[in-house]
């Protein structure tokens, strides 16, 4: 939100926070300052409208990102810790996303031309919307079905 705060470019930006979110009083003083008017979301219950409607998201390193390729969403990552830094190799080998490391070490600078530079390209997003479609053909539950019937039958 700080690095938003100081792009000159006209646009919406929606903060959705989640149930794990620890930093309500932060935020809250932060947008009372703020001089951009953000839109404050929680207790989200469809996250998948939102990202559909937007045309970049910044998350972490988490879930969201399957989401994101999913639904064909251009992403910017900054990751909580190890585990998600080393998923989002994937997403960025396939570049659906930009990661741009742990959290601790990205600098509002960074995020701020990161997310300018996405900004103002529509065809990297385009681009990036259609690697992350290509990574997902919507038969996973199938799959996964198979999976455990066929394990059954071994069992039997």
């Amino acid at each position: 939100a700080q690095a938003l705060e100081k792009l000159d470019l006209k646009v919406n930006i929606t903060i959705v926070v989640g149930i794990a979110y620890a930093y309500h009083k932060d935020l809250a003083d932060f947008l009372e300052q703020a001089t951009k008017p953000f839109t404050l979301k929680k207790d989200v219950v469809n996250l998948p409208e939102l990202i559909m409607d937007s045309d970049l998201i910044i998350c972490s390193g988490g879930r969201t990102v399957y989401e994101l390729a999913a639904l064909g969403s251009p992403g910017i990552t900054i990751c909580q810790n190890e585990r998600e830094l080393k998923r989002m190799e994937t997403f960025k080998k396939h570049e659906t996303i930009i990661n741009l490391g742990l959290g601790n070490g990205v600098s509002t600078e960074t995020i701020l031309e990161t997310v300018k530079a996405l900004l103002i390209d529509p065809d990297r997003r385009k681009q990036m919307s259609q690697n992350g479609l290509a990574l997902f053909d919507g038969n996973g539950t199938s799959r996964v079905a198979d999976i455990i019937i066929n394990s059954q039958k071994n069992i039997i």
